[in-house]
């Protein structure tokens, strides 16, 4: 496991790590990162449509809310 590499006498359980986007670390890190996931035709869109608001009618937009899954993978311990 890359934590136990990393910082040694840690490892997994003693922490949990999350990123975000899914993106995928086995090919460097050799693990399952725990992510948020958010789709990434949902993001571009929404994307697009902000640049619109802005560009043609001279507005930002306001927050915006996406939906997103939480993937529990080898980087996170149980709630204590």
């Amino acid at each position: 496991m890359l934590f136990n590499r990393v910082v040694p006498g840690l490892s997994t359980p003693s922490i949990s790590v999350i990123g975000f986007d899914d993106i995928s670390l086995d090919r460097v890190a050799h693990t399952n990162l725990t992510t948020v996931a958010v789709s990434r035709d949902e993001l571009g869109r929404r994307a697009g449509e902000i640049l619109e608001q802005l560009l043609v009618h001279g507005y930002e937009a306001g927050p915006v809310y996406l939906p997103m899954q939480l993937r529990v993978r080898d980087t996170s311990a149980a709630p204590r």
